[in-house]
């Protein structure tokens, strides 16, 4: 294999991997594999149609009668008749109504589903990368976002008691029940809610990209995850009607509809910005709400702005945003924050930075701010507009500057006895009369590209107040200390003196060459133990900033921070109230080129190293030579006659690799990560109620059909602890194998 090294040695020198959960297999199976899976794309036994407007209401009714229709409802705002019809009869009676002159058309009930791909929800006092990726902190300079502006969640109901929503969620309506009971049936409709809106500066949990702004929650997902195109276009209808100035939909079909397009120009004739998610079928077919007309299609990004791996992308695509790891709120009591992935929650984003921009400049026309939105974006893909990332990925900073050139960042005073809501308010004390206040000049100057944000250069600054300034590294830049202070947050919050003079230095990035995302193994040098051994996946910015997870004894943890100028960071991992934290040591080469991550984990009891492997496929610019199925066995002898396992892989474009197979016992088992360069591919499996682990490396030879190599180790604890070395032996793939 690639390694070259003995098993002992080559699991204390590991390396990329990421595996599906007990929860994501459920929620997956049970929202996004019976739409595809069974190929469900309607509501069985219902019909949209939509009278020309010279057919009276009594020549109507006779057609319906004529064809054994039922008139549920009608959709006002559109002219659209709901009908129930025997689903054996449908298609006949469409061909029928489709040649009726006084039909304008007749369509199926469509179907769409919440398009995610839920993390482990393991509560974070993390990072949120997306909200740095896309500048809304210094966007935050500028506003907030506007009470006065509502954002409508199409989706599953929003929990409005959440702690980061309390206050922010305004009466809706519940289009799935016809009530007005809005809370979540799904947890997809609160996590999407708090992209856009959750709390922020409460100390707790995540925020969302324009938390000033109001949530109007419109229920239009059932408790499977499906919404029928019908209720979609009621909801669009009513979101307008309560003046939501953007509609985020997170919610995808695969059939086109007239009565979607409709309800979307309604909503579009009344001014409402209306975003809509891609879809996560990773392919270019059209998916709808976002392929319809006059709606913003948002694909989703990695934390290197690479495509996501799952993110649909095509001609309709106008923007991109950052889709996976994004740390929102959930609806279970015991985990109320968690890392969802999906263009579900890349389209919040985009609808978030709609409402900061209409805050920032009330006057705009939806087609003003959404060009606006796409001149503002920046280009991460080939130079201009193309199918992967649209016009670019958004910039909430640029936007919101651009709406309003004339508008200047808040001064940022934090007054110590503060009880206000926002930049530049004092309260809890009378402030002194104005002949007791001393004032003297701050000075605050650059070393490299970057600017400060706010200047307050020269500017007087009452004595004994405190202040925050922020160092903003320009484009290709990073912040590298302040002169002046011991403190080395670009953030830098003080006490206003005499004679204060801060220096903030930036340097040229060298993250760039190692930004992508990473995966590996993680094992003890002195012996594989299920209890010290693991994976781990690592997302790496070219501005050093980084998110992961590892998961050790089959036990799922989250992490993130900041790589320092030589590639070193060393990071407290959160294992819960119980238990002690894990410390964490990375060390990214930057200068070697080897695209490699090592480092070490302990709980103190237990030290173990870890390795991973940067992903460096791209389906376009550099696919994967290693593409296709393949087919190996696991065997103490590497020969297929005393096999432990019998695998499968299936290698895309992309580099993602997935291996499914079973057992000699017959039990299934399943991972999936990321190969490396070399064609190495980490594999992991805990078994037994985590009392085993399977690890090693795989080996998937670039140029040989079908090869398969490598060495793993089977070891299991407790009263029976043994170690087993298996050898990989590729076989044959199965008949109808490609």
């Amino acid at each position: 294999m690639a390694h070259g090294t003995p098993i002992a040695s080559q699991l204390a020198d590991l390396r990329p991997f990421v595996t599906c959960s007990q929860k994501i297999a459920v929620l997956l199976l049970a929202v996004c594999f019976n739409a595809k899976g069974l190929d469900l794309q309607f509501v069985p036994g219902r019909i949209l149609v939509k009278p020309r407007p010279k057919v009276s209401e009594k020549d109507f009714a006779a057609r319906l009668q004529a064809h054994g229709a039922i008139h549920i409802k009608t959709l006002q705002h559109i002219n659209v008749r709901l009908l129930r019809v025997d689903e054996s009869r449908a298609e006949a009676m469409l061909s029928a109504l489709r040649h009726d002159p006084g039909i304008e058309y007749a369509e199926r009930d469509g179907l769409a589903s919440a398009v995610f791909v839920p993390n482990d929800p393991y509560v974070l006092s993390g990072q949120s990368w997306h909200l740095a990726r896309i500048q809304a902190q210094q966007a935050w300079d500028y506003t907030f976002g506007s009470s006065n502006v509502i954002v409508a969640i199409l989706d599953s109901g929003i929990n409005a008691a959440h702690p980061d929503l309390a206050g922010r969620v305004l009466p809706g309506y519940d289009f799935v029940g016809n009530d007005a009971d809005t809370s979540d049936s799904l947890g997809h409709g609160t996590a999407v809610a708090g992209v856009v809106g959750s709390d922020a500066n409460n100390g707790i949990g995540a925020a969302g990209v324009a938390f000033g702004c109001k949530l109007l929650p419109v229920k239009v997902v059932d408790t499977t995850g499906f919404a029928s195109y019908s209720a979609i276009a009621e909801g669009l209808r009513y979101a307008t009607d309560q003046g939501a100035k953007v509609v985020n939909m997170s919610i995808a079909g695969s059939s086109p509809s007239s009565t979607l397009q409709d309800a979307i120009n309604y909503a579009w004739s009344n001014n409402v910005v209306v975003v809509a998610a891609a879809g996560n079928n990773a392919n270019s077919n059209p998916e709808y709400p976002a392929a319809c007309d006059n709606v913003v299609a948002v694909s989703a990004t990695e934390p290197d702005d690479t495509l996501a791996s799952f993110s649909s992308y095509g001609n309709s695509i106008a923007l991109a945003a950052p889709g996976d790891g994004v740390w929102t709120t959930d609806t279970d009591p015991a985990n109320p924050y968690a890392a969802w992935r999906g263009t579900s929650f890349a389209s919040p984003v985009v609808a978030g930075v709609a409402a900061l921009v209409i805050s920032a400049n009330s006057t705009l026309s939806n087609t003003q701010i959404v060009s606006l939105l796409e001149q503002t974006a920046d280009d991460i893909g080939p130079a201009g507009y193309d199918q992967w990332f649209g016009y670019g990925r958004v910039n909430a900073f640029r936007a919101v500057t651009s709406a309003n050139p004339n508008a200047v960042p808040w001064a940022t005073l934090v007054a110590q006895t503060n009880t206000g809501s926002g930049p530049g308010t004092t309260g809890g004390t009378n402030p002194p009369p104005p002949s007791e206040l001393v004032y003297a000049p701050l000075v605050v100057q650059t070393n490299g590209v970057g600017r400060i944000a706010p200047n307050l250069n020269g500017i007087l600054l009452q004595i004994g107040q405190v202040y925050r300034i922020r160092a903003v590294p320009g484009p290709g830049q990073i912040f590298a200390g302040w002169n002046g202070t011991a403190s080395q947050s670009p953030v830098l919050t003080f006490s206003m003196q005499s004679n204060l003079n801060f220096v903030a230095n930036f340097v040229p990035t060298p993250f760039a060459p190692v930004k992508g995302a990473y995966a590996g193994l993680i094992a003890d040098a002195n012996g594989v133990a299920p209890a010290s051994s693991g994976y781990f996946t690592l997302a790496v910015t070219g501005m050093g900033q980084f998110t992961g997870r590892l998961r050790i004894a089959g036990v799922g943890y989250g992490f993130h921070g900041q790589l320092d100028l030589t590639g070193n960071a060393t990071v407290s991992v959160a294992r819960g109230a119980l238990l002690s934290p894990l410390r964490l040591s990375l060390q990214v080469d930057l200068t070697g080129g080897t695209d490699v991550v090592v480092g070490s984990i302990t709980d103190g009891g237990w030290a173990s190293h870890l390795t991973g492997d940067r992903n460096v496929f791209n389906a376009q610019y550099n696919p994967a030579q290693q593409a296709g199925l393949r087919s190996f066995v696991l065997s103490q002898s590497g020969q297929t006659t005393d096999q432990a396992a019998s695998a499968q892989s299936n290698i895309a474009l992309s580099g993602a690799t997935h291996v499914r197979g079973r057992l000699s016992s017959g039990s299934a088992f399943g991972s999936a990560s990321w190969l490396s360069k070399r064609g190495d591919f980490p594999f992991y499996l805990w078994l037994n109620r985590n009392s085993q682990v399977v690890i090693g490396w795989l080996n998937f030879p670039a140029g040989q059909s079908g090869s398969a190599t490598g060495t793993v180790i089977w070891a299991g604890s407790g009263t029976n602890s043994f170690a087993s070395t298996l050898q990989v032996a590729s076989v044959p793939l199965p008949s109808g194998g490609r």
